[in-house]
């Protein structure tokens, strides 16, 4: 599993920590629809363009993946 911070996100940038390797990104909505996706560069994902609210991110390995809830401001 990965941490996000921090969480609610004030900046642009939210962190992921305790990735093993190399990862990829889905953002989604309370709706699900989804946002933004790519690959996480240096345990960072840029988060400026959303707006204030609650998100889901899915993190994937290639074999696995992991979903968790953040909190823009």
């Amino acid at each position: 599993t990965f941490n996000l911070c921090p969480n609610p996100v004030k900046g642009d940038v939210l962190n992921i920590a305790n990735l093993e390797t190399s990862s990829t990104y889905r953002i989604f909505n309370m709706m699900g629809q989804e946002l933004g996706k790519g690959k996480i560069e240096n345990n960072n994902v840029f988060v400026g363009s959303l707006k204030s609210g609650a998100y889901l991110i899915e993190v994937s390995d290639g074999t696995s993946s992991t979903t968790k809830r953040f909190v823009k401001e």
